[in-house]
């Protein structure tokens, strides 16, 4: 039967709260003393609970936090998290205000923004910190790297915007096996380094490791690194978990995503079942209905080829995944009303992963994980 405090509850996450101070022990062992850890809490922390998350990992002394919106930010601050916050994504310019009373950092890559952000900053008579975002070939934000310094010297003769930080992201830094492109990245931001250390002794702060790179490339931990699915317990991709593990690092997923059974029902042979008829029964079964479905993050291309645990054992997923109903062949299974039913997770010797979930879907554990629906219920432990 369901514990206690999710009796009432149609489906819920479980989050170890001594898995995450792991993970961040393991990457602390990664980087030096020097280099400041900056865990990504963007998109729910990556399911897990934004607010919760935040102030975990304040409790385990992380230096900074990554997020995604002021809206983060604010919930952040309302939750009384006074770390320094750092907006991965852009801000518009009627967001200025609020951000710099917020003493939050974010992106810089446009001068005409630059400029709106002094004028703001100089009416509330705050310098304005920010980190300057440099495209070295993954082409989505940033200024090109053949830019950089004449960006610079535009930015740097604005009173009231200070140049904290330069940074910039990696495309391929998972793929361990072909390291050519990622080499090129490094190469440039390395030459972005350079000119910023002889030119811009105000830049405390050059960063540009994620997970991958953290994880398997300490030349690039630079000043600070930026750490988002690791610190959850999961790989960023097989060939970075080989390499991790053979170095080891052993990271602990955090994250169980749980239901019960609603209902039992016989059915003989020759039903269909869910919607379209996807689902023909061959021979009597018994079939469990789950009180979830892709509302609630469970990926509709898991129908007919996913599994969920019941009693120790894999229960098929047969029809296909409803709104807010799942149904499984549990004939082979003793199985009640009632019966705990895991979704991402282990039970007895068996175990579903994130990454078991996204290679069946052609996805990867990063979508599984930060889709399930902010709605259901996150239950922490020690």
């Amino acid at each position: 039967m369901k514990p206690l405090e999710v009796q009432n509850k149609l489906s819920w996450l479980e989050v170890s709260e001594n898995n995450i101070r792991h993970n961040v022990n393991e990457i602390r062992r990664l980087i030096s003393p020097d280099v400041l850890l900056a865990p990504c809490v963007k998109a729910n922390a990556y399911g897990h609970g934004l607010v919760q998350m935040a102030k975990l990992l304040s409790e385990c002394r992380v230096d900074w936090l990554c997020i995604n919106s002021l809206d983060e930010a604010h919930r952040i601050r309302n939750a009384g998290v006074q770390l320094p916050l750092l907006i991965l994504n852009s801000l518009h310019h009627d967001s200025f205000d609020a951000a710099i009373r917020l003493n939050v950092r974010f992106f810089l890559y446009d001068l005409n923004s630059a400029h709106k952000l002094s004028r703001v900053a100089s009416r509330l008579r705050i310098k304005a910190k920010v980190h300057v975002k440099i495209d070295t070939g993954m082409s989505r934000q940033g200024v090109l790297a053949s830019d950089y310094e004449q960006f610079m010297k535009n930015v740097s003769v604005l009173d009231n915007v200070h140049v904290e930080g330069v940074a910039t992201h990696f495309a391929t830094s998972d793929q361990t096996n072909d390291q050519d492109f990622f080499k090129r990245q490094l190469s440039t931001f390395k030459r972005i380094v350079s000119i910023g250390r002889n030119n811009y002794k105000d830049i405390s702060l050059y960063h540009c490791a994620n997970s991958g790179a953290a994880l398997m490339f300490p030349e690039s931990h630079f000043d600070l690194v930026r750490t988002g699915i690791s610190i959850y317990g999961y790989y960023p991709s097989k060939e970075v978990m080989i390499g991790s593990q053979k170095n080891g690092l052993e990271l602990r997923p955090a994250m169980s995503f749980k239901t019960f059974i609603s209902c039992i029902k016989s059915l003989p042979p020759d039903s269909y079942i869910g919607y379209s008829n996807t689902h023909r029964t061959r021979r009597n079964i018994r079939l469990a209905l789950l009180p979830i479905g892709y509302y609630d993050g469970l990926d509709r291309k898991l129908s007919n080829q996913g599994y969920v645990l019941i009693n120790g054992s894999r229960a098929p997923i047969i029809g296909r995944i409803s709104m807010n109903i799942t149904t499984v062949d549990v004939t082979d299974i003793n199985a009640y009303p009632g019966d705990i039913a895991v979704v991402i997770g282990k039970q007895d010797e068996e175990e579903i992963s994130a990454d078991e979930i996204a290679s069946r879907i052609d996805s990867i554990n990063y979508e599984v994980i930060s889709r399930l629906s902010e709605n259901i219920d996150r239950v922490y432990s020690t």
